[in-house]
C-alpha cells in the first residue's frame, strides 16, 4: 500500500514528492513502525506522467514491507541541484553545484517533514532510519552523526571521491557508536579510488567502535542499480538491530 503526495517546500524552492510505503495490513490495525526515509525517491516510484524509475520496487521491499514504514524523497531533476542537497562535502569539477543548499536540505527534512511524517503516519520514535545510494549516501551519512532524530543508516556505493576531506574530522567530532551502520561497495566500479576510500571509511568506523556494523564489499557487484537493490532489504534488516 502505498501513499504519494507532495509538499510546497519554499525552504527548498521546489516541490517535494513523497511516497511512503506502508505494509498491506496498515489500515488493520494500531501498530507504530519504524520509518526508513530514502532518498532518490524518483528510483523507486513515479509520479503521473513521469517516466523515469529504475527499481522494481515491489521485489526489492518483498522482505521487509510488513515491518517498515518506506518513505522516499525525491530529489530535483537538475543534476547540480541534486548535489547541492545532497553532498555538503562536494569537490568536484561542477561549479553549479552550492553546498549550502544541502543544510539547508537537511533542516528541512529533520524539522519540517519528518514531524510531518511522524503526525500523518505511526511511527516508533526511536526507530528513525536512513538510506541512500551514491550521492544519496553522503546525504544520510551526513545526516546521521548531526541529527540525534536518526537512529541508522545504509550506505550504498558512496561516492567518497567527490567529498573534501571534511567528512572524516565531521565523523570523528559528531560520531556517537550507538547508531547502526550498513555499508555496501560492488567491486568492478571502473573507478579504483573509490575501492580505497571505501576501505578508509570502513576502517575509521572500526576505529571509533561502531556497535552495530556491517560493511560488505561484493568483487562481482558492479554498482549497477540492478545490483544496488539486490541488497536494499539486507541493508534495511541490518540498521533495524538496534530497535
Amino acid at each position: 500500500m502505498v501513499e504519494s503526495f507532495k509538499i510546497t517546500a519554499r525552504e527548498l524552492r521546489r516541490n517535494l514528492k513523497i511516497h511512503v510505503q506502508m505494509p498491506d495490513d496498515y489500515n488493520q490495525n494500531e501498530k507504530a513502525y519504524p520509518l526508513v526515509i530514502s532518498f532518490d525517491g524518483e528510483l523507486f516510484y513515479n509520479f503521473i506522467g513521469e517516466d523515469f524509475k529504475v527499481f522494481n520496487t515491489e521485489e526489492i521491499t518483498k522482505d521487509i514491507k510488513d515491518d517498515v514504514l518506506l518513505v522516499f524523497l525525491h530529489s530535483p531533476s537538475i543534476p547540480a541541484w541534486r548535489m547541492s542537497e545532497l553532498n555538503p562535502y562536494y569537490n568536484g569539477p561542477d561549479k553549479d553545484v552550492d553546498t549550502v543548499l544541502s543544510f539547508i536540505f537537511f533542516e528541512y527534512i529533520t524539522n519540517t517533514v519528518l514531524p510531518l511524517l511522524k503526525q500523518r503516519f505511526r511511527v516508533i520514535d526511536n526507530q528513525v532510519y536512513l538510506l541512500g545510494f551514491n550521492e544519496g549516501a553522503i546525504c544520510a551519512l551526513d545526516m546521521l552523526y548531526k541529527y540525534k532524530e536518526y537512529h541508522g543508516a545504509a550506505l550504498f556505493n558512496p561516492t567518497l571521491r567527490l567529498c573534501s576531506d571534511k567528512i572524516n574530522e565531521d565523523l570523528k567530532n559528531n560520531f556517537t557508536c550507538k547508531k547502526s551502520i550498513y555499508l555496501y561497495r560492488g567491486g568492478k566500479d571502473t573507478n579504483p579510488k573509490e575501492d580505497d576510500l571505501f576501505y578508509h571509511l570502513c576502517t575509521r568506523f572500526d576505529s571509533l567502535k561502531t556497535e552495530i556494523l556491517k560493511y560488505e564489499f561484493d568483487s562481482n557487484g558492479d554498482n549497477s542499480y540492478f545490483d544496488l537493490g539486490n541488497h536494499f532489504s539486507e541493508g534495511i534488516k541490518h540498521i533495524l538491530l538496534n530497535k
